[in-house]
């Protein structure tokens, strides 16, 4: 009790001495629910985060952290719904077709008309200028961003008019608008390093390092104002410190930042409350599929079905997750509900091995069929789950030669194929454009891609090749019907699950952690910080 007494009052000086009296969400002296009081009585919301953005600029920050401080003051083209799905943002519409050049070369056109009456934070409208500056900085070679591979097939971007954008494309880019999604907005001749100027629902105007972000609400927000006058962006690394800070009244939401056991235990703690919504995180087993063992498909169906997904997800994840058949969300997009899928069954796992030629040399005992090397990050959740894959693929008769690394070299490893087993997470996938960048054979970081094919990324880090795969991906890439491309990605994801390429695990729920009198929070699927501007406290 004592230290839980101490480390409450330090939080309390360490809050009170960096947020300013100009938000007036602390005062001297105070404890946690009287600063708290004030804020409210302010209309200031602090949310607690994990992580400092590693940039402000979205054409280059690629973190989730990042992306969430991006989603308060810039809009994309285009965005996700509630549902997952490509919708409008910036943009009012667009359309697509096929065209040649000059020499007969085809190329593909995509247009794009502006929402008009849009205005950056300084009170400039939103041109076509805007947008093609944006874009236009991710062509130039020397520009640094991790986004430039999706827009690699662009051959270039122009403005018709103030209110029209023109892409134009070297290849066929059927899921072009969830590209767009991915960039916000900057205004022409923006340096990437002054204070950002955004068209989202806040404006940033104060940043004391990187741990602590204030914004207040933009008035002429193009959506409608919000329903709150600020926010505080905190970052506190640590999820016990998160909790605490939640209980005591110092921060007033977090989401996906406490762990999944605390959940419970805060949900039931008066004066908060928990929501949770479907979320896109996938987690999965990743296989290296040039390994002598693991090349045969029924190895691979053998360990899927030894790991009892259900089991993890109830008693680990505490019930947050949702057992996965495919990266992407049936119910997105392309998503398919009739999956192979891969219920645990201990029995089926052994007979798949016996079938492969790995019998086990002595039955129940304690000699394994074979090793594998399974590696994880030296986090305590990477561990944890490393101790459950080795005990549950124990009384099949696989080992795992477990091997805990520090992340940056865990995921060198990775991207280089030293590996037989790991396990990751991808946080967003939202359209079927991710099978190519993770499963066609010319995205094996470093393949050499032949002149004039899609560029797709560089994702394939199992090595993965299968020429059926490929053709799916390629036919899927080149239909403009809607239709038929969803029956292509459909066959797609059947064939996937039959042979394979990752051991799907399970999608994680979001959920949040708030005070009890906060209305209004919406859970997008990838849970979304722009849905914050309709916020409000409960009078």
């Amino acid at each position: 009790m004592r230290t839980d007494t101490r480390l409450a009052a330090r939080i309390r000086l360490i809050l009170s001495a960096l947020i300013p009296l100009a938000f007036a969400l602390l005062s001297s002296g105070c404890g946690g629910l009287e600063e708290r009081a004030l804020r409210a009585k302010q209309g200031v919301v602090v949310i607690g985060v994990d992580a400092a953005a590693e940039s402000l600029d979205p054409r280059i920050g690629t973190s989730l952290a990042s992306y969430r401080v991006h989603q308060l003051v810039f809009n994309p083209l285009a965005d996700q719904d509630l549902e997952g799905r490509i919708v409008p943002a910036l943009a009012a519409g667009w359309s697509d077709e096929r065209i040649e050049d000059e020499e007969g070369a085809a190329r593909w056109r995509w247009t794009v008309r502006l929402r008009r009456g849009v205005r950056f934070h300084d009170g400039e409208p939103l041109t076509a200028g805007d947008v093609v500056y944006t874009f236009s900085s991710l062509l130039v070679p020397d520009f640094i961003s991790r986004k430039k591979a999706a827009f690699a097939p662009v051959e270039s971007v122009e403005a018709d008019g103030n209110d029209t954008v023109v892409f134009t494309l070297r290849s066929p880019q059927p899921w072009f608008p969830a590209s767009l999604a991915a960039v916000g907005i900057v205004p022409e001749g923006w340096d990437g390093e002054s204070d950002p100027v955004g068209t989202g629902p806040f404006r940033l105007v104060s940043r004391k390092g990187s741990n602590l972000l204030e914004f207040e609400a933009y008035s002429g927000y193009f959506d409608g104002a919000p329903t709150i006058d600020g926010l505080v962006i905190k970052v506190i690394p640590d999820p016990t410190t998160m909790a605490l800070e939640l209980m005591h009244g110092s921060i007033d939401l977090t989401i996906n930042d406490v762990s999944a056991n605390a959940v419970p235990l805060l949900g039931d703690r008066e004066g908060l409350s928990v929501v949770t919504s479907p979320g896109l995180p996938y987690e999965y087993i990743g296989i290296n599929h040039r390994h002598p063992i693991l090349r045969d498909r029924r190895v691979r169906q053998a360990i899927a079905h030894a790991i009892d997904r259900e089991e993890i997800i109830a008693t680990y994840l505490d019930g947050l997750a949702r057992p996965a058949v495919s990266p992407l969300l049936p119910q997105l997009w392309g998503g398919d509900p009739e999956f192979i899928s891969y219920d645990f069954d201990p029995e089926e796992s052994k007979l798949l091995l016996d079938n492969a030629g790995y019998a086990d040399p002595d039955g129940d005992g304690p000699q394994p069929r074979f090793t594998l090397v399974y590696k994880c990050s030296t986090n305590r959740g990477g561990r944890d789950m490393a101790s459950i894959y080795k005990d549950r693929l124990a009384r099949v008769g696989i080992a795992l030669d477990v091997r805990s690394l520090e992340f940056q070299t865990f995921y060198a490893d990775i991207v280089a194929g030293n590996f037989a087993l790991y396990q990751l997470r991808w946080i967003g996938i939202a359209n079927p454009d991710f099978f190519g960048a993770a499963f066609h054979s010319t995205s094996v970081p470093g393949a050499e891609v032949p002149e004039g094919a899609v560029l797709r990324g560089s994702f394939n880090r199992g090595r993965y090749a299968n020429p059926d795969v490929d053709a799916l991906i390629e036919r899927a890439e080149a239909e403009l019907d809607l239709e038929r491309r969803w029956e292509i990605v459909a066959e797609l994801q059947r064939t996937l699950s039959l042979d394979l390429p990752y051991v799907d695990l399970w999608y994680r729920d979001n959920y949040a952690v708030l005070r009890s009198d906060l209305e209004g929070l919406e859970l997008s699927l990838n849970a979304s910080f722009a849905h914050f501007r309709k916020l409000r406290y409960r009078r």
